[in-house]
Parts: structure tokens; C-alpha cells; sequence
């Protein structure tokens, strides 16, 4: 079961910054792109998703900005454009 949840999440992590290379956005359109892309074989909520973001920003992979409404938008960043562009998304 451990490799299946491992497996899991790096297919989220994957698919959000697949999404993330494409535009900006927050994380409740990630996760409506994410049911879309499965064809809601994966849902998630934004609750179970923002872990996973977090882990990407500490990491490098994503960033976060505030737009002048206070609201956190999702960019991806320098690893996560180098893994995109390495794997050919």
C-alpha cells in the first residue's frame, strides 16, 4: 500500500506542475485540473492537495506570489520548469 500512496503522490506532484507550466493558478483550479485530467479518477480536496504544495515550494519546485487582493496565486519554478522540460510535458 505504501508504494501505491507513494506512487500517488508523485503523479499529483507531476500533474501540478504539468498544470503549473501552462498558467498560473490557484490551487482550487489545480485540483478541478486534476479531476479533469483523470477523468475523475483522482479527487482531491484542497485540503489533501496544499501539503503537497507546500512540500513543492520548501522545495523549489513551485512558487507562490500575492496578487493585490491578498489571494496566493501558483507559478512554476526553476525545478519544476528544469523536471517538465526534462521529461518532455
Amino acid at each position: 500500500m505504501e508504494n501505491k500512496n507513494m506512487f500517488y503522490r508523485g503523479y499529483v506532484e507531476l500533474l501540478v506542475l504539468k498544470f503549473l507550466s501552462e498558467k498560473d493558478c490557484y490551487g482550487y483550479e489545480i485540483v478541478k485540473s486534476i479531476k479533469r485530467a483523470s477523468k475523475d479518477k483522482i479527487s482531491l480536496s484542497v485540503g489533501t492537495l496544499y501539503p503537497t504544495l507546500y512540500k513543492m515550494i520548501d522545495q523549489k519546485y513551485i512558487s507562490d506570489y500575492k496578487k493585490q487582493t491578498g489571494e496566493s496565486v501558483l507559478s512554476s519554478g526553476g525545478r519544476g520548469e528544469r523536471t517538465i522540460g526534462s521529461i518532455g510535458f
